[in-house]
């Protein structure tokens, strides 16, 4: 009796881990189709690096990776009439990808709607922070325009861990006037896409992610709560696809 339990204890494991790996493989299907929908593989290779490196890690304040489904990329490298909010499934290895608001900046140092120059992790320069992120819950803002957003973790230490005291969140792109950002989106199941520019530049928000507002609520079923979340600059385009962030 001992002799099968071990045996069922071993066989649990390896279909655990078997389960983990189908969850979070990178294979070339999901490669295809992340470029399918736009998507610059040299992110999609440091957002597999971080996630094979600190995967089962606890950061700091407890924080945990604690959903590993679905994980997304804000591609800052493009422009704003671009497709560059990619949440990636990895258990259906589905790609979707939507237009998307950077932060404006202040004073001095200002973005345009047309890309995003200038980032940062400081309070009170409307600027969006890089780098690795955790989702948090969905709370209620004050602010009718928009109103829910999802809160973000900031896992690095000089680059952006400021961003939950800044207030820099996920939420709807929408303003008095409507949105300020196209309402689409393109999928990898599409069976054919042809990318074409937006027909409007995207708004500009204060640091935060923003998104259709017409897809909100689906985004954020998808990715509240636990989830990584990267925005993909410039800087780390060019540390190239070895370049792994290690925590």
């Amino acid at each position: 009796m001992a002799f099968y339990y071990k045996e069922m204890k071993f066989l649990i494991a390896i279909l655990f881990c078997l389960a983990a790996s189908h969850i979070l493989a990178f294979d070339q299907s999901l490669y295809d189709n992340f470029e399918k929908v736009g998507g610059n593989p040299i992110s999609l290779d440091q957002l597999n690096c971080f996630l094979e490196n600190n995967q089962d890690k606890t950061f700091r304040s407890g924080l945990k990776i604690k959903k590993e489904r679905y994980v997304t990329i804000h591609d800052l490298t493009k422009k704003g009439n671009e497709y560059r909010f990619f949440i990636i499934d990895l258990e259906t290895q589905v790609v979707r990808a939507y237009p998307s608001a950077h932060g404006s900046g202040r004073g001095k140092v200002k973005n345009n709607k047309i890309k995003a120059l200038f980032f940062s992790n400081k309070l009170g320069t409307d600027l969006t922070p890089t780098g690795f992120f955790i989702t948090g819950p969905v709370y209620k803002n004050w602010k009718k325009k928009w109103r829910y957003g999802i809160k973000l973790f900031g896992l690095q230490e000089g680059e952006n861990e400021n961003a939950y005291d800044r207030g820099i969140v996920i939420h709807a792109a929408k303003n008095r006037k409507g949105s300020y950002v196209e309402n689409d989106m393109i999928s990898s199941e599409d069976k054919i896409l042809e990318i074409e520019k937006l027909s409007m530049l995207s708004g500009m928000s204060d640091g935060c992610s923003a998104v259709p507002p017409l897809y909100w609520e689906s985004i954020r079923d998808m990715i509240k709560e636990g989830t990584l979340f990267f925005v993909f600059n410039d800087d780390y385009l060019n540390k190239g696809s070895s370049y792994c962030v290690k925590l």
